[in-house]
């Protein structure tokens, strides 16, 4: 009996001396981790501050929980201006080394020319396709290359990311022959070339004027026709990819 008191008396300084440790050690870590945080922690005003040094303009934020995330070492959300009102503006914080180094990330240049963008497409695709098609473009909620700013003009904007920047697509209405369709695709990677835009591009045959009309927006792209289990709303969509050297380096057809 007493041998079996003295194991658990010897078994209970153990535990003792384990918690002790343990706590030392979440102390000393925990005030590591916290003592990182606070240094350069996040900061809305901050994010704002760096938007109107770079680009002279006020910048408001926006409630978008699509957007708004917050990890250990990014802080992402949206803003608005009224240079472009409706059109959210990706925008980045992220926080490298402890804290010790700060960058910011944004997609405004994209926005910028959002709408000079759909012009060109419009422009290319009567080229290839004539009068009858439709252009839904939107910007991505990507970081663009730091060092575009207001100076970067539109051709420099295009030949850098001009298409990985902007989600450009091409419907076709249900009356447009698929009999030619691999040469239309090629005229139109030809008009990308010869407007030095890089990027991707995708051109969609629709299969009948409810898709052709009611289509507006990316995701109405992916989930048209869910609700009737109809994924396929179109005939043939072909997607092309022209990359920095003005060369087609992916094309496909399904």
């Amino acid at each position: 009996m007493k041998g079996k008191l003295e194991d658990k008396i010897r078994m209970m300084i153990l535990k003792a001396f384990g918690l002790a440790f343990a706590g030392c050690i979440f102390l000393i870590t925990g005030e590591r981790l916290w003592s990182g945080r606070r240094k350069n922690k996040f900061s809305i005003n901050a994010c704002l501050a760096h938007m109107k040094e770079k680009y002279g303009i006020e910048f408001t934020p926006v409630e978008d929980k699509r957007n708004a995330e917050i990890t250990a070492s990014m802080f992402k959300f949206s803003v608005q201006t009224e240079n472009y009102p409706g059109q959210n503006i990706f925008i980045m914080q992220e926080r490298l080394d402890n804290g010790n180094k700060i960058l910011f990330h944004d997609n405004y240049v994209a926005v910028k020319y959002k709408q000079q963008t759909i012009e060109l497409i419009e422009k290319m695709a009567y080229e290839v396709f004539g009068k009858d098609f439709r252009v839904i473009c939107e910007v991505y909620n990507h970081c663009q290359p730091d060092e575009l700013d207001d100076t970067t003009t539109f051709n420099e904007f295009l030949s850098r990311c001009g298409g990985r920047m902007i989600d450009i697509n091409i419907l076709l209405p249900p009356d447009h022959s698929t009999m030619e369709k691999e040469e239309e695709l090629k005229k139109l990677e030809q008009q990308f070339i010869e407007n030095r835009v890089v990027g991707f591009c995708d051109v969609y045959y629709s299969s009948g004027k409810e898709a052709y009309q009611g289509i507006h927006s990316a995701t109405d792209l992916m989930t048209f026709g869910m609700a009737e289990n109809n994924h396929r709303w179109y005939r043939e969509n072909g997607q092309f990819v022209i990359n920095k050297e003005f060369i087609v380096n992916h094309e496909m057809w399904r």
